[in-house]
């Protein structure tokens, strides 16, 4: 069989997955670049393959740039948009909150930026957001946001590529593919508030 994602552990199959790790730390790079120093995230359900890559992501991004990092600024949350707010609520009600604010995917993201501009606060100036995904909203979204694409259709047309030599017998040359994401900036990250 072929899979869109792989599991942790043994992994003697065919799959088309993310590098979710190099995606995120690729935002961390981006924020730490722009003179970002205190940054939270919000992450996924963290039981998940896909959560516990991109959160690796995050604490690779975090030791590389040096950067000091604290628990309390690690949020587990779900995948929705009312989760993303409810968690910048959190983040941004702390004593010294977070310039920066990675989150896991884009929903999270939207609901961080919701939350973010019901404080009075510019998102991209005032504290910067950053998702994963690329959702067609993202683009669209006042400010844009700064996030990860992944072409979920060429990885989608990949997956049916293996399934079809499988079940025609052919040799598959890439059993196991994992496609980097491209950091793709927009509005919501800026310089570090001074």
């Amino acid at each position: 069989f072929v899979a869109f994602g792989r599991v942790e552990g043994d992994n003697n199959f065919c799959y088309v997955d993310e590098d979710g790790t190099a995606g995120i730390r690729e935002a961390v790079d981006h924020l730490a670049a722009l003179g970002h120093r205190r940054l939270g995230y919000i992450s996924e359900p963290t039981h998940l393959t896909k959560s516990y890559h991109r959160y690796a992501g995050f604490r690779q991004g975090v030791e590389a740039n040096n950067l000091p990092y604290d628990p309390a600024l690690v949020i587990e949350a779900n995948f929705r948009q009312d989760s993303g707010r409810q968690s910048a609520l959190r983040l941004l009600s702390m004593e010294k909150p977070p310039t920066a604010i990675v989150c896991a995917n884009d929903l999270l993201a939207l609901g961080a930026l919701n939350e973010a501009q019901s404080r009075g606060l510019v998102v991209g100036r005032d504290v910067s957001i950053t998702g994963f995904d690329d959702i067609l909203l993202a683009e669209y979204t006042h400010p844009s946001l700064t996030t990860l694409h992944q072409p979920a259709q060429e990885m989608g047309g990949m997956v049916a590529d293996i399934l079809l030599k499988l079940v025609n017998k052919e040799p598959v040359e890439e059993p196991q593919i994992i496609i980097r994401p491209t950091l793709v900036v927009r509005e919501s990250s800026g310089p570090a508030p001074t």
